[in-house]
């Protein structure tokens, strides 16, 4: 008994260390794990992997060992670093662990993706974002091991993958295509691992977009699949047997065989439609689909079908060969509720692709008709040879009252009138138009749209068109007449454009010219108003535009006048210049117009090539403009010289600026560079700070002037700061003269040297001179005040707080300052005349010393201080707009948040960097100061 007792005694033990063991050991090898599965990752992959959270259980489905990520990405680097590869909330897989030890192998029981966002991308250069694995040599061992290997038994056996609301988008900008699936959910079940075996898929997504060429192939489609096949998994065969496979209404089902035991796979699926009513088919139009599509009565059937067979060999480029056919007879759609059902429907559709020979490929759509009141309308297309030399034949005819369609569809909301008629022939190769051989190739026709009219809540205005002819040949379009109307706006537009056909058929250049002319453009009726918020100092855009990708193989030259332009707060008139279109950019060739009861002259361009980082350069040359109007009509005055609202007057002015543009395609204000000249012949100060406070510092008379004569200054843009080179400008009688800068953030750094007259200052500051000259004559000395008085003025702090303090400046027999300036010299001629007042000289003079370096040194922790205070401020907002950045990005897709996230990471970094300068930029003159005081020192010993 005893004996049994201690064995109960140690079994208990032991099953208690057990147990404590399977709750302890994930627990406490938690955080090493962790670390050396996110290190091994990154060590292996091209590719920064992360995840939040890592948990690794025994007891969950014991025996089963549960490991889930929480929070994975995967986040590509060079071309790719602003792009998310994968992105899951939770990845988790479920293992066997009696399996695990087997010799049969692991039994995967689960794998779960839950919410995972996936992005697939390739460049234009072909290069894919998940060819992430890092190339590595083989070892010799490696090699053996393989070798040796042969016919293991060992396997891994997979029971359930699952994919749980994800989205999936592939881009492919080589190809041009993007496709997409949303709230996608997938379901893999069967013994995979074993030798035989039966594997059921189920999937759904919705909405699925496919857009290739610029051309939506399925948009906003609801997908359906489910699939039973028959696996040999030692042959590698599986046989497909009553699979459903769904777009919208239309369901198709498939069946036959993949043998991808052989190096180069092989297909033979045969598909047919399950359900032959046209209802089915037009499920696949979104206008239709998604309005009461449920009500539509319908006749006429559909046949579908086609045939992938034959072998995929992507060293080769050898495809499988595709044969499809659609046919649809004497079909009609009615909504109940409208009167004017769509008649006459026949469609007859064969496509033959040649996998072997893409050459031998044809299209034939042989039918294409359909009759809206007793208006017919007919196509036809044949193409064939698409490699060698594309031939083509095909034509459109008919006239449509586009009325008619809201007694078709149902278009709540929207108006639609006009008629268009058509006659359109094409029959020829392309190579005709490749070697100019334009009568080789036939291609004539026309389109004419008379009457148009549309309004719709999608457009901020009602669109009218009340001609417009487009004039079809082999060698070029010729846009014979456009008049429209776009709200209270009126554009007249004619021109050609060349080579069209290679352009729609090679993706070669196009070129044209046009002649735009409008007797009133309102842009801000045409344009939305924006809604994205501002930074808190900068006044918010009237208008706000986006970035557009320009083709960069489009040369459109555009020759404008427009009597009439509103576009914000701006009124111009008369523009007339070259608009051109090339490269990707938009160049503006000597526009000129009269705005803000001046002109101006404008030569420059916008660069669009890089969505992401567009940019701008411009050159500028205004006329006698209104600064008030200038002020409250353009962001960038209001940005670089704030005080504008300020003055009164009308300004010249040259200026050469560049920077980048922001996603409303206006300046981003903190990017900008230049230079410039400005000129005045005067300008009226109405109310400032800083000129308030010269006044009061010098007790001048309430009758001085506040209007500037003959202003000529010059200026750079440069690192968020305008510097103002010195410049000479007549304040009334007193000659000013005035240099420094002032920065985006507020700062001001201005000196400003005056020689004021007497008779300007207060009767305080007369009677001190007065008083000094008496006292120097009273000791014998030769003193006579001048008639002007030198005062420097050091303008600091920021602007609508400036803070002014009287500088050192050397005086036309005045010394420096008013009052210091008067009494240095009373001392320097009691030094040379009275010898028994040198020692009480030099004790003043020290005096004066430690005065003048106290000064200096408060003046210098003023300009540290401010630096410091606009640091932060520029610190502050610069962290601010990234988190407002990176709020407004969330809730729109995985790709928005990324890009969100560097750009404000960014910005942070440009807000860390600009707040080091401002201080760094603050010691540097703060040193300067003392430099300076130091030397005013030395002169007095």
């Amino acid at each position: 008994m005893k004996v049994l007792k201690v064995v109960t005694r140690i079994f208990l033990g032991l099953l208690l260390v057990v147990l404590l063991a399977l709750i302890l050991v994930p627990v406490f090898f938690k955080a090493p794990i962790l670390n050396r599965v996110e290190n091994e990752l990154n060590s292996s992959l091209n590719a920064k992997v992360s995840f939040d959270d890592f948990h690794l259980s025994l007891i969950r489905n014991f025996p089963n060992l549960s490991m889930e990520l929480k929070g994975l990405s995967i986040v590509g680097i060079n071309e790719f670093y602003q792009d998310t590869l994968v992105r899951f909330k939770t990845f988790r897989v479920s293992v066997n662990l009696v399996s695990a030890i087997s010799k049969r192998g692991p039994e995967i029981t689960t794998v779960l993706l839950d919410t995972p966002e996936i992005l697939a991308k390739v460049l234009d250069s072909g290069k894919a974002n998940w060819d992430i694995v890092r190339e590595t040599e083989a070892t010799p061992d490696s090699i053996l091991i393989e070798e040796s290997e042969g016919e293991s038994d060992f396997k891994i056996r997979l029971k359930k993958f699952s994919i749980k609301n994800g989205s999936v988008r592939y881009v492919d900008l080589s190809g041009d295509m993007i496709a997409s699936l949303e709230n996608f959910n997938f379901t893999m079940g069967g013994k995979l691992g074993t030798s035989q075996t039966e594997i059921r898929l189920h999937a759904s997504a919705n909405p699925v977009n496919v857009k290739m060429d610029g051309i939506p192939y399925l948009k906003n489609v609801t997908l359906a699949m489910n699939i039973a096949l028959a696996a040999d998994l030692n042959n590698m065969t599986f046989t497909f047997s009553e699979n459903e496979f769904s777009l919208n209404d239309l369901s198709l089902q498939f069946a036959g065989n993949i043998d991808l035991g052989n190096e180069n796979p092989k297909l033979d699926v045969r598909f047919n439609t399950l359900n032959t009513s046209f209802k089915s088919l037009i499920s696949l139009v979104p206008v239709i689909y998604m309005n009461d599509f449920q009500d539509l009565e319908t006749e006429g059937n559909i046949l579908l079908s086609g045939v992938v067979n034959g072998v995929y060999n992507e060293k080769d480029s050898i495809l499988p060969d595709l044969e499809l056919d659609l046919k649809v007879e004497n079909a009609m759609f009615k909504y109940p509720a409208l009167p004017t059902s769509v008649e006459k429907v026949n469609i007859a559709v064969n496509l033959n692709v040649k996998g072997e020979d893409l050459d031998k490929t044809r299209l034939d759509i042989n039918t294409f008709t359909f009759a809206i009141r007793d208006n017919p309308v007919s196509a036809e297309l044949h193409i064939q040879t698409p490699i060698s030399d594309l031939q083509l034949k095909g034509g459109l005819s008919g006239t449509i009252d586009l009325s008619d369609f809201s007694d078709i569809v149902p278009m709540e909301g929207i108006s639609l009138a006009g008629e268009i008629y058509s006659s359109l022939r094409l029959q020829g190769k392309l190579s005709s138009i490749e070697e100019e051989h334009y009568e080789d190739f036939g291609a004539d026709g026309i389109i004419r749209l008379k009457n148009f009219e549309l309004n719709t809540p999608d457009l901020p205005v009602p669109v009218q068109i009340n001609e417009a002819e487009l004039i079809f040949s082999s060698m070029l379009l010729d846009l014979s007449k456009l008049n429209m109307k776009l709200g209270a706006s009126d554009i007249q537009l004619k021109g050609r454009m060349e080579n069209y056909l290679l352009f729609a058929l090679k993706d070669e250049q196009l070129s044209g010219g046009f002649d735009l002319r409008s007797g009133l453009l309102d842009i801000n009726e045409i344009m939305p108003e924006s809604t994205a918020s501002q930074e808190e100092e900068m006044p918010e855009d009237t208008i706000s535009l986006s970035v557009i990708k320009i083709p960069e193989n489009v040369d459109f030259r555009f020759t404008s006048s427009l009597n009439h332009v509103k576009f914000g707060d701006l009124k111009l008139d008369r523009v007339q210049g070259e608009i051109l279109i090339k490269d990707s950019k938009i160049i503006l060739n000597d526009l000129s117009m009269n705005l803000l009861d001046g002109s101006m002259m404008a030569k420059g361009e916008y660069d669009v090539s890089d969505t992401l980082n567009p940019l701008f350069a411009m050159n500028l040359d205004i006329t006698e403009i209104d600064i008030a109007s200038a002020y409250h009509s353009f962001n960038m005055v209001k940005a670089l010289t704030p005080f504008a609202k300020d003055l009164k007057g009308k300004v010249s002015s040259s200026l050469d600026y560049s920077g980048k543009l922001g996603a409303d395609m206006m300046p981003v204000i903190s990017t900008i560079s230049g230079s410039g000249k400005l000129h005045s012949r005067e300008v009226q100060v109405l109310s400032s700070p800083s000129f308030d406070q010269m006044k009061t510092l010098l007790k001048m008379n309430k009758d001085l002037t506040n209007t500037f004569k003959d202003v000529s200054i010059s200026f750079l843009i440069k690192d968020g700061r305008v510097e103002i080179k010195p410049f000479n400008v007549q304040l009334g009688d007193i000659a000013t003269n005035v240099s420094g800068s002032h920065g985006l953030d507020q700062s001001l750094n201005y000196l400003v040297k005056m020689d004021v007259p007497r008779e300007y200052l207060g009767s305080g500051a007369n009677k001190l001179i007065d008083d000094l000259g008496a006292q120097a004559t009273s000791l014998g000395l030769n003193f006579e005040p001048g008639e002007t008085i030198p005062v420097n003025f050091k303008v600091r702090g920021r602007i609508g707080k400036p803070e002014l303090s009287l500088g050192a400046g050397k005086s036309k027999g005045a010394g420096s300052g008013v009052k210091e300036a008067l009494v240095k010299e009373v001392k320097e001629e009691l030094v040379k005349q009275k010898e028994e007042l040198v020692e009480e000289a030099k004790e003043e003079i020290n005096e004066e010393i430690e005065k003048i370096m106290v000064e200096a040194e408060k003046e210098a922790e003023t300009v540290r201080q401010l630096a410091r205070e606009s640091a932060g401020q520029v610190k502050k907002e610069a962290y601010v707009n990234a988190d407002k950045l990176e709020k407004e990005a969330e809730g729109k897709g995985s790709i928005a948040a990324s890009i969100a996230k560097r750009a404000a990471e960014k910005l942070r970094e440009q807000g860390d960097k600009q707040a080091e300068n401002i201080v760094r930029e603050a010691d540097v003159k703060a040193e300067e100061i003392l430099e300076a005081a130091r030397e005013e020192a030395d002169k007095l010993k």
